[in-house]
C-alpha cells in the first residue's frame, strides 16, 4: 500500500487519487482478509499529521468530498485515541502560525470539525469560538478585528460566520447589549464610549438579539 502512495507523489495528487487508494485497500481487506489494513495509516506513515488533516479538508471541497470526509473522521478519531486536546489539535495544525490570515485558513474549519468530535457525549463542551478568541487576545479584541475582516472580501463570508458565532457564545453567557458593554468591552457602568468599532459591534449583538427571539 506505501508503494501505491509513493507513486502517485505529492498531497495534491493524492487528493484526487483518494477514491482510486480507498478501492485499492478495499480489494487488498478482500483477498488478504486483513481488516489492519487503512488508507489514513498509510498516510500518516508518510506524511504529518499536519501535512495530512490539510490535504483532507482541501479535498472535502471538491469530487473527493465523501472519501475525504470518512478519512477525516478516522483522523479525528485517532487523535481521540491519543488524547488530544482541542489546544493540542489547535497547535498541531499550527494555526499560531497564520497570524490574522487564520480567517482565510482551511485548518480552522478542521480544528471546528474536530471540536464538535471532540464534545460528543461530554457534559462540559469545549468552546470552539473561544479558542480562536484567545489567539486574538480575547472577546473584546475579537469582536473588533471581525469587524475589519467583514469589510474585506476574501474574508467577509467566515468573518460573518464566526461573529455570528461570538455572539451566540455572548448569547449563552446571558449578555445582552448593554451588558456586552461593561462584560466584553470594559466599557463602566457610569462612562459613555465613543468607539465606534465597540458601538457597532454592540449595535450588530443587538440586532442578532433581536433575530433569535431574545430580548436586548
Amino acid at each position: 500500500m506505501e508503494v501505491e502512495v509513493a507513486k502517485i507523489g505529492g498531497l495534491d495528487k493524492l487528493a484526487n487519487a483518494l477514491p482510486k487508494l480507498d478501492d485499492h485497500v478495499k480489494s487488498l481487506k478482500l483477498t488478504y482478509g486483513n481488516n489492519d489494513i487503512s488508507l489514513i495509516k498509510t498516510l500518516l506513515a508518510k506524511y504529518s499529521d499536519f501535512r495530512v488533516a490539510k490535504m483532507l479538508e482541501k479535498a472535502k471541497s471538491g469530487d473527493e468530498k465523501d472519501i475525504a470526509t470518512k478519512l477525516q473522521t478516522e483522523q479525528f478519531q485517532m487523535w481521540l485515541k491519543d488524547d488530544k486536546s482541542i489546544d493540542d489539535v489547535y497547535k498541531l495544525l499550527k494555526l499560531d502560525d497564520y497570524g490574522e490570515a487564520i480567517m482565510l485558513s482551511r485548518a480552522l474549519d478542521t480544528l471546528e470539525s474536530y471540536t464538535t468530535v471532540f464534545n460528543e457525549g461530554k457534559p462540559i463542551k469545549e468552546s470552539f469560538i473561544k479558542i480562536i478568541s484567545s489567539h486574538f487576545g480575547g472577546d473584546d479584541k475579537f469582536a473588533l478585528k471581525l469587524l475589519g475582516f467583514k469589510g474585506l472580501e476574501p474574508s467577509r463570508e467566515k468573518a460573518i460566520d464566526l461573529q455570528t458565532k461570538l455572539f451566540q457564545q455572548w448569547k449563552d453567557e446571558g449578555l445582552d447589549s448593554v451588558s456586552v458593554l461593561n462584560k466584553v468591552f470594559k466599557v463602566r457602568k457610569i462612562e459613555k464610549t465613543t468607539d465606534g468599532g465597540i458601538l457597532l459591534t454592540a449595535k450588530e449583538f443587538k440586532n442578532f438579539l433581536r433575530k433569535t427571539r431574545t430580548t436586548p
